[in-house]
C-alpha cells in the first residue's frame, strides 16, 4: 500500500506539472497568435506604405504636372472669362503702311463659274517687317587726364562701351536688352537665345557671349537695384517667400521679398531669414506677410502677419494623420479658418460695428482653442505655436483690408520656379547673382507697367554708376 501511495503521489505531482506546463503552452500559443495577427497588420501596413512610396517616387520622376492636385476642388470655377465680358478683337488700325490689291474676281476660284455681282472688300494684316541688323560706327576721342592719371574717353549718348581693339565690335543696347528679356523674364536658355538671334535677325553671337553680356549688364544695374531695395523698404506691406535652388552641386535657396510695386530676388546657399533683413534694413516699419518658416520669428523683429492658408494646411495634415478627438479638433480649426475667410468676404456687406462683433467672436474662439487641453502631443505643439503667433493672426481677423494669405509672395516667386524647371538652377554664384538682379528688374518693371526692354536700354546707355529710377515716386509729405 505504501508503494502504491507513493506512486499515486508521484503521478499527481507529474500531472500537476503537466497541467502547469500545458497552461503555460496555451498562454504562449495565445501570445503567438496575437503577435501573428499584429504581424499581419504590420505587414499590410508596410505593403500599403511601400505602394504609396512607389507612387510618390514615380510622381517625382514624372515631367507632366508633378505637383498637380490630387483632389478636385469642391466648387471649381468655370474656366475662361466671366459671362457677359466685353469681346476681344483687333481694332481697325490708325495707320496703313502699304496697300496691296488682289486681282479682280472675274470667275469663281472654286468652280470657274461666273460671278455677276462683285463688291469691294478690305481687311488689314499686321506683321513683322523683314529685319536687317543695323551696324553703327562711333567716332570718339580718348586722351590721358593729367589730374586723374588715367585714359578717358568722349562718349555718344547711344554708345554702350568705349572698348577698342579686339573688343571694338560689340552688341548694341537693343540686342542686349532683347537677350536679357528672353533670359531673365522668360527663362530661355542662352543657346536658344543665340539661335533666335542668328535665325531671326542674322546676328551671330555665342551662348557664352550672351552670358558675359548679362553679367556686365547686372553689374551696371547694381545702383538701380540698391535704389529699388530702398523703395521697397518704404512700403507698408511686404511679402516674403523662399524656394529651393541649386548653384552647381550646392543646395541653395531663392528668396523673394516683394510688394505690389517692387520685387527683389536673392539666391543664397542658406535658408536664414536674415536675407529679408539685409534687403529691408533694420528700420523697416511696415508689415511682413510670411509663411510658417520659423526662421522669420527667430531672426526678424518686424511686425509680421501669418498666412492663414498655411495654417489650414498644417491643421488638415494633423486631421488626416490623427483619429478620434485629436483629428476632430483639427477639423474644427480648419472650419474656423474657413469661417474667417467667409467673414472677410462679407466685410463690404456689414457695418464696421457688425464686422468687429463677428471678428471678436472668432478671436475668442481662437484663444479658447489655444488654451484648451490638447488631445495629443501633436495638437499640443500646434496649439503652443498658435499662442506664439497670436499677434500675427489676430490683426488679419480684425482688419479685412490686410491680406490673409501669402499669395503675393507665392505669385512673384512662381516665374523663378518655372526658370528653375528649365535651367535646374545656376552653375556659379556669379551666375546666380546675375540672374537675381535681372529677374528683379524684370518683375518690378512688369509691376510698374514699364517695359523691361526699355529699362535695360536706359541702363546700358547711361553713365556707369548712375541709378535709373523707372518707378513712380511717392508724393512728398505736406510741409
Amino acid at each position: 500500500m505504501e508503494a502504491l501511495r507513493s506512486e499515486n503521489e508521484a503521478l499527481r505531482s507529474e500531472n500537476e506539472a503537466l497541467r502547469s506546463e500545458n497552461e503555460a503552452l496555451i498562454q504562449q500559443i495565445a501570445e503567438l497568435e496575437a503577435l501573428r495577427s499584429e504581424n499581419e497588420e504590420l505587414s499590410k501596413r508596410v505593403s500599403e506604405l511601400e505602394k504609396l512610396l512607389a507612387q510618390a517616387q514615380r510622381a517625382g520622376r514624372r515631367q507632366a504636372a508633378p505637383f498637380s492636385r490630387k483632389k478636385r476642388k469642391k466648387n471649381p470655377k468655370k474656366p475662361g472669362r466671366k459671362k457677359g465680358h466685353p469681346g476681344a478683337r483687333r481694332d481697325k488700325p490708325d495707320q496703313v503702311d502699304r496697300t496691296l490689291k488682289a486681282p479682280p474676281l472675274e470667275s469663281c476660284p472654286e468652280c470657274g463659274g461666273v460671278v455677276p455681282d462683285s463688291q469691294k472688300e478690305e481687311n488689314y494684316q499686321t506683321d513683322l517687317p523683314p529685319v536687317k541688323p543695323e551696324v553703327t560706327r562711333f567716332e570718339f576721342e580718348s586722351g590721358w587726364c593729367a589730374h586723374c592719371q588715367e585714359r578717358v574717353y568722349s562718349r555718344h549718348e547711344e554708345q554702350t562701351s568705349t572698348a577698342t581693339g579686339a573688343a571694338a565690335h560689340h552688341l548694341g543696347p537693343r540686342v542686349r536688352a532683347f537677350a536679357a528679356d528672353l533670359k531673365a523674364r522668360l527663362g530661355i536658355p542662352y543657346r536658344k537665345i543665340a539661335e533666335i538671334l542668328r535665325e531671326q535677325f542674322g546676328i551671330e553671337v555665342t551662348a557664352g557671349g550672351l552670358a558675359q553680356s548679362n553679367a556686365r549688364l547686372a553689374q551696371r544695374a547694381s545702383p538701380t537695384l540698391e535704389q529699388m531695395k530702398k523703395a521697397l523698404a518704404q512700403e507698408k506691406l511686404v511679402s516674403a517667400d523662399e524656394t529651393g535652388w541649386r548653384i552647381g552641386i550646392i543646395s541653395s535657396w531663392l528668396w523673394v521679398v516683394c510688394s505690389e510695386l517692387f520685387t527683389i530676388y536673392v539666391i543664397v546657399p542658406h535658408r536664414r531669414a536674415s536675407v529679408v533683413r539685409e534687403i529691408l534694413g533694420e528700420d523697416f516699419e511696415g508689415l511682413l506677410m510670411r509663411d510658417g518658416w520659423r526662421s522669420y520669428d527667430t531672426q526678424l523683429d518686424y511686425q509680421m502677419l501669418r498666412c492663414l492658408l498655411h495654417l489650414m494646411h498644417n491643421a488638415e495634415n494633423l486631421e488626416d494623420t490623427q483619429g478620434g478627438e485629436a483629428g476632430e479638433s483639427m477639423g474644427l480649426f480648419v472650419l474656423w479658418i474657413e469661417g474667417v475667410f467667409a467673414l472677410r468676404k462679407q466685410a463690404g456687406e456689414l457695418s464696421e460695428q457688425e464686422y468687429q462683433r463677428e471678428a471678436m467672436a472668432f478671436v475668442e474662439w481662437f484663444d479658447e482653442f489655444v488654451e484648451a487641453e490638447p488631445e495629443s502631443e501633436s495638437n499640443r505643439r500646434f496649439a503652443q505655436r498658435l499662442g506664439e503667433i497670436r499677434a500675427q493672426v489676430v490683426p488679419i481677423i480684425e482688419d479685412p483690408e490686410l491680406p490673409a494669405t501669402n499669395s503675393l509672395g507665392e505669385r512673384q516667386i512662381r516665374p523663378a520656379v518655372v526658370h528653375r524647371k528649365i535651367s535646374a538652377g545656376n552653375k556659379t554664384q556669379h551666375g546666380a547673382e546675375t540672374l537675381s538682379t535681372l529677374a528683379s528688374l524684370a518683375a518690378t518693371s512688369r509691376q510698374q507697367s514699364t517695359s523691361f526692354f526699355t529699362v535695360v536700354q536706359r541702363i546700358l546707355t547711361s553713365p556707369v554708376g548712375q541709378a535709373i529710377i523707372f518707378w513712380q515716386q511717392p508724393d512728398p509729405a505736406p510741409t
